[in-house]
């Protein structure tokens, strides 16, 4: 990039500027060799055309002085070669300062407060959770009402499972009516009274399967607050629970 014209000072410059660019625009060729051809080709033809050793070897072959519009071109087009290998670039750079900062943490939203009733029909629940071994789902029903004196009334219905003898049967329900009034009454809440009621397919006279309560019970707790609820979990299934319920229904076949 010289010109006869111009001042001392602006050669030196223009010297300077075709080292800079040249050898720029050279490394950046050299660094997409590989990766991206055209764009290295074009800056190696351009860092080629301004650097000086190179431009003199250029301008002897070619017997005739760069033009000075040639040299500007070139350092213009290798200009916008680097910003054009540079833009792609940008938005890694964004991300990984994105990445960098610390997600704020957010405080967890207050827990909804479980009503008295809902906590009472999920103890119900989680204990006649499932199905019974007729693919019938266990729980029926559970029903939770306010007592007119206060305290609470649980009325619970079931399906009961199938066995090989009335008396397995019949065992098998009593089992899970004094799981829930286990629960039920040493689950801390008000409750007044219980009552649960199993239901079983029966078959009448005819010959028509219907499902029915074969076995209900209740128990207060007037009757509830003298058992010993810390005695042997098998014993209170077993027996101790049974002798102290009411029993209100039974089927014949379950006697």
């Amino acid at each position: 990039m010289t010109d006869n014209k111009s001042t001392p000072r602006s050669g030196i410059v223009a010297r300077f500027a075709s080292w800079a660019f040249g050898i720029t625009f050279l490394l950046a060729a050299l660094g997409l060799m590989g990766k991206n051809v055209v764009t290295a080709f074009w800056l190696l033809a351009c860092g080629l055309l301004l650097l000086p050793p190179s431009s003199r070897q250029i301008a002897k072959r070619l017997n005739r002085s760069i033009p000075r519009w040639l040299s500007i071109t070139a350092a213009v087009v290798g200009c916008f070669a680097l910003i054009a290998i540079a833009e792609p670039s940008a938005p890694q750079q964004v991300q990984r300062v994105t990445d960098a900062v610390a997600p704020v943490e957010q405080p967890a939203p207050p827990a909804t407060p479980v009503s008295e009733e809902d906590h009472l029909r999920q103890i119900v629940s989680d204990i006649l959770k499932g199905n019974t071994n007729m693919s019938k789902p266990r729980l029926r029903k559970v029903d939770v009402v306010k007592q007119a004196a206060g305290g609470w009334g649980v009325f619970t219905e079931f399906n009961g499972g199938d066995n090989l003898t009335a008396n397995m049967r019949k065992g098998d329900i009593e089992s899970k009516m004094a799981e829930v009034y286990i629960a039920l009454y040493t689950s801390g809440k008000d409750v007044q009274t219980a009552t649960v009621a199993a239901y079983f397919p029966l078959v009448d006279r005819y010959g028509n399967e219907s499902e029915g309560v074969v076995l209900k019970t209740s128990l207060s707790r007037a009757e509830a607050g003298k058992v010993n609820w810390d005695a042997d979990n098998t014993m209170l299934r077993s027996s101790i629970i049974p002798d102290v319920w009411t029993t209100t229904l039974v089927h014949p076949e379950f006697r």
